[in-house]
């Protein structure tokens, strides 16, 4: 109640913005080095002030993850693409700076798994759609973790860079264990 009491300003907008995202993956219990791939970050974000320069924000993003497969395992070379609606909840203190507001913001997301595939280099391999479930060769659909980030905001406009790293193994299997991690750069614009 104290909460929704302070709730003095209230914002909502869109955001959108690149990543290069990668896991850990263990195979059994040896790390396995795995490359960035590309991805996007797009949806609908809100924020709130609590008191004077703390703020909560959060939204519902599609977001893609995943991570190059070329990790000396007996598969065709390429990447592993995992498409989810995330939700994050961060906690963020800002700072006036003459016309610039600086930012950083940190907290919890929880993301649900919509698609996935197995992309292979070789274009005459068709894509391998993954399922999600219990399988032994599926994925988890749910992943979770942390967020840390910083950025600039002009009026509307809010330009940041953040960090999410998963702290739930997604694969089924007991001998490979994969964690998410991305990078993102985004921009939002909040009304």
């Amino acid at each position: 109640l104290l909460l929704v009491a302070n709730v003095e300003a209230q914002r909502i907008g869109i955001k959108g913005g690149i990543s290069l995202s990668n896991a850990d993956v263990t195979v059994l219990n040896i790390e396995r080095a795995s490359d960035n791939i590309i991805g996007m970050q797009v949806g609908v974000v809100g924020e709130a002030k609590l008191f004077p320069a703390i703020y909560v924000n959060s939204g519902l993003l599609f977001t893609q993850k995943g991570f190059s497969n070329n990790i000396n395992v007996p598969v065709a070379s390429g990447h592993i693409r995992i498409n989810y609606l995330e939700v994050p909840l961060n906690l963020a203190f800002k700072v006036g700076a003459g016309p610039l507001t600086l930012f950083a913001q940190a907290g919890p997301y929880i993301g649900y798994g919509i698609s996935a595939k197995n992309v292979f280099d070789d274009s005459s391999n068709e894509p391998v759609k993954i399922e999600f479930g219990d399988g032994t060769f599926n994925l988890k659909r749910l992943d979770y973790g942390a967020s840390i980030g910083a950025g600039v905001e002009m009026s509307v406009l809010q330009v940041g860079a953040n960090y999410s790293f998963g702290m739930d193994n997604i694969s089924n299997l007991e001998t490979i264990e994969i964690t998410n991690g991305v990078f993102g750069v985004w921009a939002a614009i909040l009304f």
